[in-house]
Order: structure tokens, then C-alpha cells, then sequence
């Protein structure tokens, strides 16, 4: 991958530099986590295992049960389900790089639930590639984001190849046709439109195309 490449030639990512936060941000469905997880195939192909991991924001969504009973579990992915604070939190130690392993949490999507404690980060990773919808957006906590993000890319797609993309992931998900577009037009558009504001807090714009 050329952005992989690009990474490692500017000296941006190395063995014996500090440890380094690329943020990867994009509306619902867009390929982050895909992007992500050849980013960092390539650098490790490139530099070595272990050099580079990717640590998504989804694993920060607040737990099912307190979604439940805070009446939130119908708006599940805006803002206010997640645990914005925690996530800011581990973005501060992940940049102090302590001498021990850090667990992060990841989001099950058979389960439909965040699973503690399921990524480990070692010490020796220098890159860790950041993904996840609002990295930039300017709300407290969310705005303590960006600045401990050394770059961020913004991705883009085709409105329609999102769309379908999301259409397929929430029947696979369990939901008819009719949910799926309700859950689109409830939360997944507005959630779009909340992200494509603030793409020009990026620092670079990657347009992935319809095939991506």
C-alpha cells in the first residue's frame, strides 16, 4: 500500500522514533476498518511485526445494558452512545507508550456488544493507526480527540456504495430490509452529514472509490 510506503519513507514512522497516532475518519460504512487493518498489514510487511496496530473507536460504545436503561438503545452509533471520555483516556496512554501491555476493548459485531479487554497494544508498536466515525468532531470530550492524533486521513466513497454497504451489514446483522433502512434514515444519514462536517479538519482526503 503507497500510503504505508509513505508513512515509513518520511521518517514519520520508525523503529527507534516516538510512538505515532494516525487517525483514520469517515462517515458510516465508508472501509475504515478495511483501510485500517492493510495500513497496518503493509507497515508490519514492511517494518516488522508488530510495528503498527490499529485500535477502532467501536470498541468504546457504551455496553447494551446501559444503553437499555438510559433509553438510548434505539440511537445506538450517535455520539452520546459511546464512552467518549474513556476513549480520550486511552488515547493519552497509548500515547505515553508505559513498559507494559495495553488491553483495549473491541466491538463484537455478531454479539452487538463491546468486548473488554480484547486487543492487546505492546509497548514496541510505534504506529498506531486510530479509526473510528468522530475523531474530529469538536464537542467536549470528542474534542480532546484530534490533538493527540498526529495526522488525520478522511475517507471517502460514493453516497450509494455506502449506502448499499450499510443495507447489507444490517441484514447481516439480523435486520429486515424495512429496519435496515429505518436504522439508515435514523441514525447512520444523520450520523453521515454530523461526520462530513467536520472533514475539513483532516489533513487529507482519500477517495476510495466505488470497488474499495
Amino acid at each position: 500500500m503507497r500510503c504505508a510506503r509513505e508513512l515509513l519513507k518520511a521518517g514519520q514512522v520508525r523503529h527507534d522514533g516516538p510512538r505515532y497516532l494516525l487517525g483514520i475518519v469517515g462517515p458510516p460504512a465508508v472501509g475504515k476498518s478495511t483501510f485500517a487493518a492493510s495500513l497496518v498489514a503493509a507497515v508490519n510487511r514492511l517494518a516488522g511485526d508488530g510495528m503498527a496496530v490499529a485500535v477502532p473507536m467501536d470498541g468504546f460504545h457504551l455496553p447494551n445494558v446501559v444503553l437499555e436503561a438510559s433509553g438510548l438503545r434505539h440511537l445506538k452509533g450517535v455520539p452520546a452512545t459511546f464512552d467518549a471520555q474513556g476513549f480520550v483516556d486511552l488515547l493519552s496512554r497509548l500515547r505515553e507508550n508505559p513498559p507494559r501491555t495495553l488491553w483495549c476493548p473491541l466491538y463484537d459485531r455478531d454479539l452487538h456488544d463491546r468486548v473488554d479487554a480484547a486487543l492487546a497494544v505492546e509497548p514496541a508498536a510505534r504506529l498506531i493507526v486510530v479509526e473510528g466515525n468522530y475523531l474530529l468532531l469538536t464537542e467536549p470530550p470528542w474534542d480532546q480527540v484530534r490533538p493527540k492524533l498526529d495526522l488525520a486521513w478522511y475517507l471517502d466513497a460514493p453516497r450509494g456504495t455506502r449506502l448499499e454497504r450499510l443495507r447489507q451489514r444490517h441484514v447481516a446483522g439480523g435486520r429486515t430490509l424495512d429496519e435496515a433502512q429505518d436504522k439508515i434514515s435514523g441514525t447512520d444519514a444523520p450520523n453521515a452529514e454530523l461526520i462530513e462536517a467536520t472533514r475539513t479538519r483532516s489533513d487529507r482526503v482519500i477517495w476510495l472509490g466505488a470497488g474499495t
